[in-house]
């Protein structure tokens, strides 16, 4: 693949101009050439165009930041918001998988984290986790509210999930999610402790409800419209992640089945 080729695939993937799609590739190379470091970069150059090469080669030690610092920094790059930097940086690591040989391919991406798996293409077009707007449209539709509102809601329950459920199931959401959502369950998984992964579906609404400053319509007793929110959020997981949904329910008592149950 030349220059021109990967450019132009950028640019179609993303739906916008040239110059968008080079810049979009300059900052996600040199921002990836960052993470990987001198001595994979030095694997990965020969095999592309030259303009692309020196874009990724870094002189440096691999750094080896997180996913949220590496669009952060592409973000920083490109002076744009991190969700624009999460939908370039996909459609630039689609084209380099296109670029590079499957071994080579699968050298790099085996630097890389879980957390970076939803950047990453599946299959021969890039698909990834859903869009983070795709994610908090669902929770707006079924609960009704605004997207500010649903990126709020969706933060809390996640937090919360996050406390609730094991490492392990934590983790495998975080390859199947968009990148924004991905701090609102790390925060849960840190916080966790046994008392928070023996929450009753009872003591887990009113924690929802306690976040997100939702006054209690009975003593005691969770808010109907903390259980409607987390509903709107589990049924948008459902959607998102599918057969992954279900592992991460199993780790529930069937007293949640009210909150987990399919809905549209």
């Amino acid at each position: 693949m030349d220059y021109d080729d990967f450019i132009s695939l950028v640019e179609q993937t993303i739906g916008t101009d040239r110059e968008t799609a080079e810049r979009a590739a300059q900052a996600t190379l040199a921002t990836l050439g960052e993470h990987l470091g001198r001595d994979v970069c030095r694997q990965l150059v020969p095999q592309l165009p030259p303009a692309l090469g020196g874009w990724l080669f870094s002189e440096g030690a691999a750094q080896g930041f997180e996913v949220t610092e590496f669009l952060r920094r592409i973000a920083e790059r490109e002076r744009t918001d991190t969700a624009t930097a999460e939908r370039h940086a996909r459609a630039v690591l689609m084209a380099l998988g296109r670029a590079l040989t499957d071994d080579a391919y699968a050298h790099m991406v085996s630097r890389l984290s879980n957390d970076y798996v939803p950047l990453l293409p599946k299959g021969p077009t890039a698909g990834g986790a859903a869009s983070l707007s795709a994610f908090l449209g669902g929770v707006s539709a079924r609960a009704g509210v605004d997207t500010d509102t649903a990126r709020r809601i969706t933060d809390v329950v996640l937090q919360t999930l996050g406390e609730r459920i094991g490492p392990g199931e934590v983790d495998d959401l975080l390859t199947q999610l968009p990148v924004g959502l991905h701090t609102a369950l790390k925060r849960g998984a840190f916080a966790a402790n046994d008392r928070t992964r023996s929450l009753s579906a009872d003591e887990f609404l009113n924690r929802i409800a306690e976040r997100l400053g939702i006054p209690p319509d009975t003593p005691g007793l969770p808010p109907a419209r903390a259980r409607e929110y987390t509903r709107a959020v589990f049924n948008t997981l459902r959607q998102t992640v599918r057969e992954e949904f279900f592992d991460v329910t199993d780790q529930l008592p069937n007293e949640y089945w009210d909150l987990v149950a399919r809905r549209t």
